[in-house]
């Protein structure tokens, strides 16, 4: 395995995991003064939405809101140099 796709899937893998804990964060978050609710566990298995970023302007630009049109499908679990090859960087995801 070369070094390049080594590092590729280091860097997908802290980009998801980074991903996995925003997500979970916010989604059992409890509301201020209401009783501690129990943890769950969100798959984050499909397909999704991949674009990416070297500006870094998504968040300024709502990304969010709606997927830009250079996005490309990707498989998660997988790695991002599926669809988009040897890139390192910010990247923007949106369910598909």
């Amino acid at each position: 395995m070369t070094y390049c796709i080594r590092r590729c899937r280091f860097a997908l893998g802290c980009f998801l995991a980074a991903v996995c804990v925003l997500s979970l964060a916010a989604a059992i978050r409890p509301s201020l003064g209401a009783e501690p609710q129990p943890s769950s566990v969100i798959s984050l298995d499909g397909t999704w939405q991949l674009a990416v970023d070297p500006q870094n302007a998504g968040r300024e630009q709502k990304w969010f809101e709606k997927n830009p049109a250079e996005t490309k499908e990707a498989r998660v679990p997988g790695i991002i140099q599926e669809c988009h090859p040897c890139y390192h960087g910010v990247a923007s995801c949106g369910q598909a």
